[in-house]
């Protein structure tokens, strides 16, 4: 795929040798490339061809863009302690001219859809082709975010760069239990412990924008296994009692 070359040498430019922060570049440069192959399966299964299907795979390439270097200056991948990497990619991707051999039009389509991928909600002037491949972005990344944060929190939790420096206390926070049941997503910035940051993986099965995604995150098994993650936390059993009755309907 055209700028995937370029994309992987860009990204390998970071690794230091340091075994702790290589590991987490690594981490970043391999979640992209399976965000790529979730972004593919989506504009297969809306039909996308041509111009627009190549940017649904550049946005997704490039979603992350802005991560090697928030790394590099803030060593952590927490936004609210360093900057936003939506923002910031798209600002390095113009810096660096990335897409300078693409139409302007197609290029700037691209480069919001990184701007705005991670945004908790979307601007109401986004609209056509932009909107379209943040939609796409946004559902391929977080299929696979949900993934990582499965594996790593069982697996990993030594590693706080992953689990954004959050409490391995083992509870929910009231503020995370209020928005999961009112079906809205937790902010951020509410999340105390990795519990809530799993818990809030489950709230975005709503916010998936297709189909093919919704299908994609109950053939995953992603919610049962959330629910194993939190086992034994009074306030999860429920929020996953009110979220089978949702699906169901």
């Amino acid at each position: 795929m055209k700028y995937q070359d370029v994309f992987l040498r860009y990204s390998a430019g970071f690794l230091t040798g340091n075994e702790d922060f290589d590991r987490n570049i690594e981490l970043k440069r391999a979640h992209t490339l399976r965000v790529v192959a979730y972004a593919r399966k989506i504009a297969e299964s809306v039909e996308l061809a041509g111009n627009l299907y190549d940017s649904a795979l550049y946005a997704a390439l490039l979603h992350d863009y802005g991560r090697f270097e928030q790394l590099k200056q803030y060593n952590t991948f927490k936004d609210t302690d360093s900057v936003n990497h939506g923002e910031f990619g798209a600002k390095l991707l113009t810096e660096h001219q990335f897409l300078a051999d693409l139409p302007a039009e197609q290029a700037t389509n691209i480069i919001s859809a990184v701007r705005w991928h991670n945004a908790k909600i979307l601007p109401s002037t986004l609209s056509g082709d932009a909107l379209l491949l943040t939609k796409i972005t946004r559902d391929a990344d977080k299929l696979d975010i949900i993934q990582l944060v499965l594996s790593y929190h069982v697996n990993h939790l030594d590693n706080p760069t992953v689990t954004l420096g959050l409490s391995l206390e083992r509870r929910l926070s009231a503020k995370v239990v209020a928005a999961i049941a009112a079906g809205g997503n937790p902010a951020y910035g509410d999340l105390e412990t990795v519990y809530d940051f799993a818990m809030a993986k489950l709230s975005w099965y709503y916010d998936l924008n297709f189909p093919w995604s919704r299908a994609e995150y109950l053939r995953r098994g992603y919610a049962d296994r959330i629910h194993e993650f939190v086992s034994g936390i009074q306030e999860a059993e429920q929020l996953f009692n009110d979220f089978q009755q949702k699906i169901k309907k």
